[in-house]
């Protein structure tokens, strides 16, 4: 599951370079439907969360703009902090 996250969360970092808001659609969906503990589901509700952030410009057909950009790249750093602290707790 910790590489699901990971790739996931690479793939949003290309997607999100690139203001491409259906590449950001598909991966944050994968990443909703990982839970089982809390780092997990915290990743899965900011996934959640960051899609409905998507959802506009992709009804638009546009990129996202520079403030749909921005709340992006935050959660995606709160989701890649999940993680490594995930990491540290399997490795203690």
């Amino acid at each position: 599951m910790m590489a699901q996250v990971a790739e996931n969360l690479d793939l949003l970092a290309e997607a999100l370079d690139r203001r491409d808001a259906a590449a950001l659609s598909a991966s944050l969906e994968n990443l909703e439907r990982i839970g089982g503990r809390f780092p997990f589901d915290y990743i899965s509700s900011l996934a959640w969360a960051t899609r409905a952030i998507c959802a506009t410009p992709l009804a638009a057909g546009r990129p996202l703009n520079e403030i749909e950009a921005h709340s992006v790249a935050s959660a995606l750093g709160r989701m890649d902090r999940a993680r490594r602290a995930a990491l540290t707790a399997a490795a203690a």
